[in-house]
């Protein structure tokens, strides 16, 4: 049997909002995981990329253009001129000036609320596995300087097998787990070695059948993104956490 999550997962299985704030704001700013709590969300996820100098910071993409005013790859760009970035224009105008956060931005602004927090990993798409471990192995670093003496931890997950690998050498204390869209045969054995105490899969991979499965592994398990009401009831009623954009619901 594999770990558990004590300190660091929801009680239950809940509604966790996917980068930040859903729909209800820009994607991995403060602004978005401000409209979370405001909704009365108490479970957040978002995206974690590092600067060229290193400093971690919040963004799905490897480029800039699609959420920001800037353009080019944010790994190559120093923190100083990613913090000026404007990632709330294009969202709404109501948003203009919300910059880019840094990871000790957000742990910041989380200080002192009881939520459960998942930084998603994000090593760049075209990354070589020695440095999509080095990314993991840095972050993991700072998100345990930036929570040292917090209740609760974050859980840290990636797509990035090696990123994973990265964060278990630097961070062994911060639980791990690894996304998959479509699970291999193999996955019982990662979890293994990687100490794993959950998987995000894609909701369509979450038949009965298999959410008993790796339940019955002693894995949590959470999908990822589902804003179709019928299906977020019929998967937090299994026990899954769901990865949404529709917090309004």
């Amino acid at each position: 049997m594999l770990g558990t999550e004590p300190g660091s997962s929801p009680n239950l299985a809940q509604r966790i909002a996917h980068r930040g704030g859903g729909s209800l704001a820009p994607e991995n700013t403060l602004a978005a995981f401000r409209a979370g709590l405001d909704a009365g969300l108490t479970a957040f996820e978002c995206d974690v990329k590092l600067s060229a100098d290193g400093v971690a910071f919040l963004l799905h993409d490897d480029w800039l253009d699609r959420t920001t005013t800037a353009s080019g790859r944010a790994s190559w760009k120093p923190w100083t001129q990613l913090a000026r970035v404007d990632a709330g224009r294009k969202f709404g105008a109501r948003f203009s000036g919300e910059r880019i956060p840094s990871l000790a931005d957000l742990a910041g602004l989380v200080a002192g609320h009881d939520l459960w927090l998942n930084l998603e990993l994000k090593p760049d798409t075209d990354a070589s596995a020695a440095r999509q471990a080095d990314w993991g192995l840095r972050i993991a670093r700072q998100a345990v300087r930036l929570w040292a003496g917090s209740p609760q931890q974050p859980c840290l997950s990636s797509f990035s097998i090696p990123a994973l690998q990265g964060a278990q050498q630097a961070a062994p204390g911060l639980v791990r787990a690894w996304l998959c869209e479509r699970l291999p045969a193999r996955w019982r054995e990662v979890a293994q070695a990687l100490d794993l105490t959950a998987l995000h899969l894609h909701a369509s991979q979450c038949t009965p059948a298999l959410i008993a499965e790796i339940q019955a592994q002693g894995l949590q398990l959470r999908a990822y993104t589902v804003d179709d009401p019928g299906e977020v009831a019929r998967l937090l009623a299994a026990g899954v956490g769901v990865f949404t954009d529709a917090l309004a619901a």
